[in-house]
């Protein structure tokens, strides 16, 4: 089941009656953090910004969302030339350095689609194009 981030901006979604996210210390690479949040929630949005603003969300290593982003994702200021992972279709999509953020999105998804790329800016080419072909999915646990 694929669910789409709301359409009409301004939208807001309480989180209330949901339970605490979920931290993992160290469970992929000693010293990381990975926080599962229990239920999909729609990337944050700005009532002010125009229709075509990409949409941004929170940037750790990258940018994931629990909900298929309604417009393409944009790059963080710096690229260091590491490794970047492309998720498109698994429990969350987006881009993040992170390896095992990734295989976490992916991990008993049975039509996963993750890749490792080169730089930022092919992992946001890719993912913005995929997310164009309408082929970005959400496959909850």
């Amino acid at each position: 089941m694929t669910q789409h981030a709301p359409s009409t901006p301004g939208t807001e979604v309480s989180a209330s009656h949901l339970p605490p996210p979920q931290v993992f210390l160290g469970m992929w690479d000693p010293g990381s953090v990975c926080v599962v949040v229990p239920h999909p929630l729609p990337p944050p949005v700005n009532p002010n910004a125009p229709a075509d603003t990409p949409a941004t969300g929170m940037w750790f290593s990258g940018t994931v969302y629990h909900v298929v982003p309604t417009a393409h994702l944009t790059p963080l200021p710096y690229d260091n030339g590491e490794l970047w992972y492309g998720i498109l279709v698994g429990k969350f999509v987006g881009v993040t350095q992170n390896q095992g953020l990734a295989l976490g999105a992916v991990a008993g998804i049975s039509r996963n689609s993750m890749k490792s790329y080169k730089s930022q800016t092919q992992a946001l080419d890719v993912f913005n194009h995929a997310l164009d072909l309408g082929i970005v999915e959400i496959h909850p646990f």
